[in-house]
């Protein structure tokens, strides 16, 4: 093909050869793909590799997933055959030529490959599933379900171009320790510590988080056709991807285990871990990978309702407005190819994930609950109006109710009350306040999800338990024992929603720290209970999930948040000033440089700003920039006062009232609560739950 000797400044020749190679590539995906139903087949379950394979591997519409996934491969793909082939740059004059001559037919491959969206109204009144048709004045889909996620800053990867078939891998020094051993040594408790407890904030907190980060981002794992498939849509295998730490297969990026006697007891060597779907740019150029983002980027209850229009349908009732819910008023019970463990009856709901926890499960039923109860009340104040009137009209008040506790309630105690008021995160306490920019990109950072939003690692207690109407703790065992065993949630004698969603309320989070739980450090997923650990490190797989993504490190986006970088390994002026003496210390035994320092070991090792305060200075600022956008970009957010699709004044003064501790209170059957429910202690004392503000649906009422 073409050598290096051959140069840059090439003849015109030379330019109409390497057009030739280019157009090559392009030759070679024009052939139409065939899109046929996906047959989701349910895993074992039965080790803890199934159990991670069912947690990153289940699509809402696997088809369409699989589909833009092939595009993101092919042309990441493509990117590198021009820079091997040509010996040039993606960004030299003559690739750029070539590319210009030949984007018509790569846009024409591209949108074929894409899903099909719906043909947007602006006077449409309601979200479409997918978060399409969010801003139709410039029919761009930033935002939408299965879209690339938007950077903070560029990645970096391992390859030379930065294209990211090899993901970051080295670092200025050589190359980067492994994870597990970052973990061992960084963020590791022994068998027996135990964090101390906030004295403020509890776990309701902490699953509330959890649930609106599945609501905004999931990036599935990347899969491979089953050879016995009838075409290559029928994808349903994942790659064993612990057999070779040194070379690894295609899609996989598994990482070396230290000597340790956690893990090295089952002789493993290697932690198994599959590289995420990648997704094209907008425009499909080649470029650097970018991951996708299977859920719709706004705050829509999309982890309640689903994220794409097969979804929605499934989850419905088709009566009344109503959601489907089944016996005891907990979530439907689920296809035989759900996510539970084996011998039980799989729930169902908007993400796949909500049986990962039953502490997550409790919040998922707190939502179905509310809007059924809404759809009920609108049902007989307006008995003219249809199912899809009732339906969307219950979603559309929920999701204002929503948005208004995670900006009013949740932001202010994550990133500080001084950070949400200067980010203009908080809204105003009556009126509309139009915040919409047709400009502003509402797609979820890959930094956010990759790193910043995973503060909540360093906040999950030991346990699950549940309690008594008296407050007394009724039971209580390990949380490894319960990773998709929903037996919890139908035990209502002993568990259930309410007895469980008691426990939440009352009880503390761990204290922030740089200390992540045993339970999740050492026994993710795990399926033998005597003896040594067959679990996942979370801890090593989010700095794994950060190098897949090419996540540049924690000093790059200091700089970005305007912050000073770390340039010593210290805790002085030059040094890691926002880190105490013993932390740096840990972190000076597995980074060779300050700029190798993984995002999500320097963020969540950060002390918090303020005292009281959950998070560092980094992932404040990254995680109140991300809700900013989210806001922005968002035509639909609740205070906007837009014909259509906004709520009338007083609808939204009346939204404005409402909290968490309402909607948990209600949805529970609870008798009593705190009336600030992410928090406990001081004035902040239990109030009887019909004290609280619930919606006025008379509101609603037509005449």
């Amino acid at each position: 093909m073409f050598t290096s000797s051959q140069g840059v400044n090439g003849t015109s020749t030379l330019r109409n050869s390497k057009k030739k190679t280019v157009k090559k590539y392009i030759s070679a995906i024009t052939v139409p793909l065939p899109v046929s139903p996906v047959v989701r087949v349910r895993q074992s379950g039965r080790t803890p590799k199934d159990r991670m394979d069912i947690f990153a591997g289940q699509m809402e519409d696997p088809a369409a997933a699989f589909s833009v996934a092939i595009s993101g491969l092919v042309f990441a793909d493509f990117a590198k055959r021009i820079r091997s082939d040509t010996g040039l740059p993606l960004k030299s004059q003559q690739v750029q030529e070539a590319l210009a001559i030949l984007y018509p037919k790569i846009s024409e491959i591209c949108n074929h490959l894409k899903p099909q969206r719906a043909n947007c109204k602006s006077s449409y009144p309601y979200r479409m599933p997918d978060g399409s048709c969010n801003n139709p004045s410039t029919g761009v889909l930033k935002g939408a379900a299965l879209t690339a996620q938007a950077r903070f800053v560029d990645p970096e990867y391992g390859d030379p171009d930065n294209l990211g078939h090899i993901p970051r891998i080295y670092g200025k020094n050589g190359k980067l320790t492994s994870p597990r051993e970052i973990s061992n040594v960084v963020l590791s408790t022994t068998e027996d510590f135990r964090s101390p407890k906030s004295t403020r904030y509890t776990l309701t907190l902490v699953h509330f988080a959890q649930f609106v980060d599945h609501d905004v981002i999931k990036t599935p794992a990347t899969k491979i056709p089953n050879s016995t498939a009838n075409d290559i849509f029928n994808e349903q295998k994942i790659e064993d991807c612990d057999e070779d730490c040194v070379k690894p297969k295609e899609h996989c990026f598994p990482f070396k285990i230290p000597d340790d006697h956690f893990q090295n007891d089952f002789g493993t060597k290697c932690m198994h871990f599959v590289r995420n779907k990648p997704a094209p740019s907008e425009w499909c150029l080649p470029g650097p990978r970018h991951q996708l983002n299977e859920r719709t980027a706004f705050l829509d209850l999309s982890a309640t309702y689903g994220s794409s229009q097969i979804r929605v349908n499934e989850l419905r009732q088709w009566e009344g407005g109503r959601l489907n819910a089944s016996k005891d008023d907990l979530l439907p019970d689920g296809p035989p190819v759900g996510d539970c463990l084996p011998d039980q009856v799989c729930f169902n709901s908007g993400d796949y994930r909500f049986q990962e926890i039953p502490m997550l499960t409790v919040i998922h039923i707190v939502f179905l609950r509310e809007h059924n109860r809404i759809a009920g009340i609108l049902s007989n104040l307006n008995r003219h109006w249809n199912d899809e009137k009732l339906f969307q009209e219950s979603k559309k008040i929920l999701t204002g109710i929503y948005q208004h506790i995670i900006y009013n309630e949740f932001l202010p105690l994550l990133v500080g009350r001084d950070m949400a008021y200067g980010s203009n995160l908080m809204s105003s306490k009556t009126a509309h306040r139009n915040s919409f920019s047709a400009y502003a990109d509402p797609s979820t950072l890959n930094e956010f999800g990759a790193a910043a939003f995973r503060f909540g690692h360093s906040l999950v207690g030991r346990h699950i338990g549940s309690m008594n109407r008296n407050f007394k703790i009724k039971a209580s065992e390990e949380m490894r024992r319960d990773f998709f065993n929903n037996d919890k949630m139908r035990d209502l004698n002993i568990y259930g929603p309410t007895r469980m969603g008691r426990w939440m309320a009352e009880t503390l989070m761990r204290k922030r720290d740089r200390f992540i739980s045993d339970q999740i450090r050492n026994h993710l997923f795990e399926t033998k209970f005597d003896g040594p650990s067959d679990g996942f490190d979370l801890a090593s797989l989010n700095i794994q999930r950060g190098r897949d993504h090419g996540i540049p490190g924690y000093n790059k986006l200091r700089m970005y948040c305007g912050l000073y970088p770390s340039n010593v390994f210290n805790t002085g002026p030059m040094g890691f000033r926002d880190h105490d003496h013993e932390t740096v210390k840990k972190l000076s035994q597995v980074y060779r440089h300050t700029d190798d320092v993984d995002l999500f070991v320097g963020g969540i090792t950060e002390k918090p700003s303020c005292n009281g305060e959950i998070l560092g200075p980094t992932f404040k600022c990254l995680i109140a920039q991300q809700f900013q956008r989210y806001k922005e970009g968002d035509r639909f957010f609740y205070e906007n006062n837009f014909q259509n699709t906004g709520f009338t004044l007083e609808q939204l003064n009346d939204i404005k009232k409402q909290t968490f501790a309402g909607i948990y209170c209600r949805s529970l059957k609870l008798k009593t609560i705190q009336p600030k429910v992410f928090e406990k202690g001081g004035t902040n004392r239990r109030l009887h739950c019909d004290s609280i503000p619930s919606p006025d649906l008379n509101l609603w009422k037509e005449n």
